[in-house]
């Protein structure tokens, strides 16, 4: 497959699916509290962008932990800092030997403060 959403809830994951007007995704149940069906999710991707948090409440470490040991990339959009230290102590050493790039805060919300920042510099 070349892309896929994934979630607890195939009825919502649907709504999502029918909204897009070409290419609909494959769409893939997965309940992060089961760790074997999250490893099998993860081991049939290449990449991973998690996109619904709160990542610390809604067991995105069992995401992100599986992407580092299998070597699979994985971006979110993570705000948590306090959540985002906890997950680089835990997977960065097995994402280095697993060759997975793990990129937290890799979205929503860090544009705007990107976007703050680039206006600032242009007025200075």
């Amino acid at each position: 497959r070349k892309w896929a959403i994934a979630g607890r809830s195939e009825g919502k994951l649907v709504q999502v699916r029918d909204q897009l007007k070409t290419n609909p995704p494959q769409i893939v149940v997965c309940d992060l509290a089961n760790k074997t069906a999250v490893e099998e999710m993860v081991s049939s991707t290449r990449v991973v962008l998690n996109c619904a948090g709160p990542f610390s409440m809604y067991n995105g470490s069992a995401l992100m932990g599986a992407c580092a040991h299998l070597g699979r990339h994985y971006s979110d959009l993570s705000g948590e800092s306090f959540w985002q230290r906890e997950m680089i102590v835990e997977n960065h050493d097995v994402a280095a030997g697993s060759g997975a790039k793990l990129v937290l805060g890799g979205g929503v919300d860090s544009i705007p403060s990107d976007i703050g920042a680039f206006l600032a510099l242009e007025k200075l």
